[in-house]
């Protein structure tokens, strides 16, 4: 009983100077720098937590307002570090080397043996750091171009796909941070590379599978018991393969199939043909409107690829057609009854080429407009802007008492004889 009491009491005492020797580690730990501990390069072993912080900041001290420098290839990103708010956090970095109190008994053994090197803790502006990593990534960036092909003069043209390339923000701003107060040399921007949906060899797959078939023959339509052969050139120009869901898809751009549709070459679809009335020999002239033949061109986009993959018969669709009447009919002409010439007015002007054209441009344009009872007539908004693409050329105008060149120079004219005509 005696043995077996002292042992109890043995291991008693034991605990308890164990338990002892712990707290006081933990609080030597708080006092006491790693007896080997380096931040950033900078020696601060066995010191003080108040002396490590002050020989951080003597040290790192002269580096405090160094450029902080990224590259890619070439290119040479410096900045300042002012402008991203950087600085170096003192606490926190003598707080992750071990100047701290702690209850890992690891930490309590570095103060007497071992080595802790750190990296020293920057603080930054979030939103600068954002704005300086965005301008890094505008020069950097580089997006990935996907595979196509297009159809010009009925032919096939592949485009190969190019990888591309993003900066990894996070990452970029990581380096700013970690190059700070460290080292001068230039820092590569991270970025990673950004591979294309389908490659090389999914092109040619492609070029041979759908976009060589697609143009090899004309398409037969069949709508309202007649069959129409549309021809190759008719929808190449609406017609593209490109990358969706991850493959090679036919796709037709409805308004670019609108307008060869309707052309008179196809013989399928008709514009419809409003209404006009013309002085004839001094009387009014009807010449009747003539309803179209519409071929809905969103439902030919959605079937035309089904079948221009195909040969032979296959190669044929059946389509839907509706009537479409003018905007102005023979009928609303008539109801006008329009009965004589009621004004003209005629003004000379000496040759100019500049005039020739530009007048009689503002005169083509002018050509054919009806007003209803009440209604106005506005010359700039009939005749538009007087362009290059609208069909003027530059002559001279007078503004503001000088004479200058301008474009549509002219029609000012046109405008002086319209306005008499309706006058009178």
């Amino acid at each position: 009983m005696i043995r077996r009491h002292r042992a109890r009491r043995a291991l008693l005492l034991a605990v308890i100077l164990l338990g002892l020797l712990y707290v006081a580690g933990w609080v030597v730990t708080g006092r006491r720098m790693p007896a080997h501990a380096a931040i950033g390069g900078v020696d601060v072993g066995g010191k003080s937590p108040t002396d490590a912080a002050k020989t951080l900041r003597t040290k790192l001290a002269s580096r405090a307002d160094e450029d902080v420098v990224l590259t890619h290839g070439k290119q040479r990103f410096t900045l300042d570090p002012d402008e991203l708010g950087l600085e170096l956090d003192v606490k926190r970095s003598v707080t992750a080397a071990g100047g701290t109190r702690s209850f890992d008994p690891r930490d309590m053994a570095a103060l007497l043996v071992g080595e802790r090197n750190t990296d020293i803790v920057v603080r930054s502006d979030r939103d600068a750091m954002k704005d300086a990593v965005a301008r890094i990534a505008r020069d950097v960036d580089v997006k990935v171009v996907e595979a196509q092909i297009t159809f010009t003069d009925g032919k096939a043209h592949p485009r190969k796909p190019v990888a591309g390339r993003v900066v990894l923000r996070s990452a970029t701003a990581q380096a700013i941070a970690d190059a700070y107060l460290v080292t001068t040399k230039p820092t590569p921007v991270p970025t990673s590379r950004i591979e294309p949906a389908v490659d090389q060899a999914g092109l040619d797959r492609a070029l041979k599978d759908i976009g060589q078939p697609a143009v090899s023959a004309p398409v037969i339509l069949r709508a309202g018991g007649k069959s129409y052969e549309l021809p190759v050139s008719a929808y190449a120009p609406a017609l593209s393969v490109r990358v969706s869901g991850g493959a090679m898809k036919l796709v037709l751009d409805a308004e670019a199939l609108a307008k060869p549709l309707t052309d008179s070459a196809t013989g399928i679809g008709q514009k419809a043909v409003n209404a006009r009335i013309d002085i004839v020999d001094g009387r009014p002239k009807i010449y009747p409107g003539k309803p179209g033949v519409s071929l809905r061109p969103e439902e030919m986009a959605r079937t035309l690829p089904l079948v221009l993959t195909k040969s032979g018969r296959e190669r044929s669709l059946t389509i839907s057609t509706k009537v479409v009447e003018p905007e102005f009919t023979t009928e609303e002409a008539e109801k006008l009854n329009i009965k004589e010439k009621m004004g003209a007015f005629t003004t000379n002007f000496p040759y100019a080429e500049y005039r020739n054209i530009n007048q009689s441009r503002a005169a083509e344009l002018i050509d054919g407009t009806m007003l209803s009872p009440g209604e106005t007539f506005s010359l700039n908004s009939v005749v538009g802007q007087r362009t290059k693409a609208n069909g003027f050329v530059k002559g001279f105008v007078i503004n503001g008492g000088v004479f200058r060149e301008e474009m549509g120079g002219g029609v000012s004219q046109v405008a002086t004889t319209t306005y008499n005509a309706a006058f009178f």
